[in-house]
């Protein structure tokens, strides 16, 4: 009589644990996404942590549909059916760790579509737009027509800029640089997130929709350029070589126009100096 009732109890808890464990395979799941700008580029740094335990088993187990390639591939797919050709990426990796189930994706994105710049006449500063708009490209992992798992990245991210936070970013290395962040809200079990971090010294212009506008102050060269006294300094070197220029013709030409016959240095035979010697009396 008793036995019954332990097994019941038996039957429920492990009822109760195999729903829990779904959830505590996610529960600390997060989507992270670092993007440094390094003119001429952006280096996109992916982190994907406490992935749940059958997802993790669908990207070791399919490397020809999830691979290194997959994401910027993704990425540059996207952009293209935007309207924008001119982006392109290298330096493309994954790593997987079993123990904490964690994804690491790099590649670094670059192209005038994604980073061009033009100076400040005035000032030559450099004014940045970058284009933020590949954040958005869902990455679909695909085996023939069979779809294996999508990463929604334009559901974790779709927040314009302008509702970003911007803050002070410490990188590994300790250099704190200014940034833009967007904790985004728990989706698809996952609590995602993305900062962008710009260049040290670089002051934010704008921040709208998909595009942010930002300024470098100029380099030492660049503001010898934008000084006005390097046009002077270039007339005078101009002047000084065509001076120089017409001193050596007017050394090397007659009055007359007549080019100067240049001496040999080299001493006549005896016969042929005697034999002009004799001429000449």
């Amino acid at each position: 009589m008793v036995a019954r009732p332990v097994a019941v109890l038996c039957v429920l808890v492990l009822l109760i644990s195999s729903a829990l464990l779904p959830l505590a395979d996610v529960a600390h799941a997060s989507a992270r996404v670092e993007a440094v700008v390094e003119p001429p580029s952006v280096l996109v740094h992916i982190t994907l942590e406490s992935v749940n335990a059958s997802l993790y088993a669908l990207m070791r187990s399919h490397p020809a549909a999830f691979n290194e390639t997959t994401v910027p591939e993704a990425v540059k797919t996207f952009m293209l059916a935007n309207g924008y050709d001119r982006v392109s990426y290298t330096d493309a990796s994954i790593s997987f760790d079993g123990g904490t189930r964690t994804v690491e994706l790099s590649f670094r994105l670059m192209g005038e579509d994604v980073l061009s710049f033009h100076y400040n006449r005035t000032t030559m500063a450099r004014l940045y737009e970058l284009n933020v708009l590949w954040r958005k490209a869902d990455v679909v992992a695909r085996e023939g027509a069979e779809e294996l798992f999508r990463l929604n990245f334009s559901t974790y991210f779709a927040a314009p800029l302008e509702e970003w936070e911007q803050i002070n970013y410490t990188l590994p290395s300790g250099e704190v640089r200014p940034a833009l962040r967007l904790e985004g809200k728990d989706v698809d079990k996952l609590d995602p997130s993305l900062v962008l971090v710009l260049p040290g010294g670089a002051r934010v212009l704008e921040a709208r929709e998909d595009t942010l506008v930002f300024e470098l102050p100029p380099r030492p060269w660049e503001l010898f350029m934008a000084s006005p006294f390097w046009p002077l300094i270039a007339v005078v070197a101009i002047t000084g070589a065509a001076a120089l220029s017409r001193r050596a013709v007017v050394r090397w030409v007659r009055p007359g126009g007549r080019p100067v016959a240049q001496r040999s240095s080299r001493p006549l035979p005896q016969e042929e100096g005697e034999t002009k010697a004799g001429k000449a009396s």
